[in-house]
């Protein structure tokens, strides 16, 4: 854990800058800025400030609150950096806070419990935009995980007709975030708080019914990043994932069309060891309906997307379906960590531990995951990226036959 001042100094400053009102800690005194805050309810608890270097949390600072609900923390950069400030306590989400050259005299104070909800922030425009949109989004989470869990229950029913109207319903709460994303943007895309709602944009039920036209959204804001701020990696990211949903969107669209014109592509060859070293082949699971999955225990999407995939395997697995999971990770023990923390109960776990650098996805065209392909018993790919609802809609179909 990153700690840049000596227990002295730490000392003179929580002085200096709690118990005199007129006075706080200097940023022109280190590379980075001081975050002060108070939260209410909290004497002894933990403060932890962590950023994120590709897809791994690193901790910049920590401190523990004092007996009058303050604390001091210090960032490593005062150039354009995302990070998020979390009280370490459970159930207690994470505060966004982007912070940049702009940014004075940051104060973050609220009171527990629920301190991302109450939270004030002072200093920084673009965390308070991006707080703002995270308060109009949660008006819509009870309504939207009532409908999952609807959608669920339907999937597990194979009721498609309820399916249908539960993502219909869906779509409406969806569209009136996608709005206030779009008209954020259409403001302000220069700030990084557009890019956090640039996620407004993947539609809930996969990209098939993605609309191509906003991707302008994802070119505005990365430009505008890019002209703000020229040293960021943030435009680069945005980007990325530009070219990434129109390569998934464009193996989609060939997918169909193979699928319309009768023509089947078998699914390329894997072999590949399991973590106890044993050689696993995708071709020796013929005769079994198998998803194919690319993840890695890094890949947050992946984490997420798991417990759809639990799902799915644990329905239909007595029925001749079966996962072959290939992770894109360099550290076993974060892969196995991974595999029992998640519940990944199937067997065919293989890596070959060297991350993007595996020559495994080349056929696949994979480059970015989590990314998926489902293969029929005689070995052909018959989907791919189906995810949640999708995924069990399509199973339903091929079991059905």
């Amino acid at each position: 854990m990153k700690r840049i001042l000596n227990f002295a100094l730490i000392t003179l400053l929580i002085s200096t800058a709690f118990v005199s009102c007129n006075s706080r800690p200097s940023d022109d005194d280190i590379e980075g800025r001081y975050i002060t805050g108070t939260v209410e309810g909290a004497d002894g608890e933990k403060v932890i400030l962590f950023s994120f270097d590709g897809q791994n949390e690193v901790i910049i600072d920590s401190a523990e609150i004092d007996e009058e609900g303050k604390f001091l923390l210090e960032t490593d950069t005062k150039k354009l950096k995302y990070y998020a400030l979390m009280i370490e306590k459970e159930g207690e989400m994470p505060v966004i806070l982007f912070l940049d050259e702009d940014s004075k005299e940051v104060d973050v104070s609220g009171s527990l419990p629920d301190f991302a909800q109450n939270v004030v922030i002072t200093g920084s425009e673009f965390s308070n935009d991006a707080k703002d949109y995270q308060d109009f989004s949660y008006t819509f989470f009870e309504d939207k995980s009532k409908i999952y869990a609807e959608l669920q229950t339907a999937a597990d029913l194979n009721d498609t007709i309820a399916m249908k109207s539960l993502i219909e319903e869906l779509d409406k709460l969806n569209a009136k975030t996608r709005a206030y994303a779009k008209d954020y943007i259409d403001r302000k895309p220069e700030s990084p708080a557009a890019w956090l709602m640039l996620r407004e944009f993947y539609p809930s039920t996969g990209l098939d019914s993605f609309d191509m036209s906003d991707l302008d959204y994802f070119t505005k804001v990365a430009n505008a990043l890019k002209e703000k701020y020229p040293y960021t990696e943030y435009a680069d990211m945005i980007k990325q994932d530009e070219q990434n949903i129109r390569y998934q969107i464009e193996m989609m669209q060939k997918q169909a069309d193979m699928q319309s014109n009768d023509t089947k592509q078998i699914a390329p060859d894997i072999e590949l060891q399991n973590p106890e070293g044993k050689t696993i082949k995708l071709s020796d699971l013929r005769g079994q309906v198998v998803l194919l999955d690319f993840w890695a225990s890094w890949c947050k999407p992946c984490r997420q997307e798991n417990p759809n995939v639990v799902a799915a395997y644990n329905k239909f697995k007595d029925k001749g379906f079966t996962v072959y999971s290939v992770s894109l990770d360099t550290d076993k023990t974060a892969w196995e960590a991974a595999i029992k923390s998640d519940n990944l109960s199937w067997s065919n776990h293989v890596s070959d531990l060297n991350g993007w650098q595996t020559p495994v996805i080349q056929p696949y065209g994979v480059n970015s995951i989590p990314a998926s392909f489902l293969i029929d018993k005689d070995g052909f790919i018959i989907g791919s990226n189906l995810r949640g609802a999708a995924l069990e809609q399509k199973l339903e179909e091929v079991f059905s036959k």
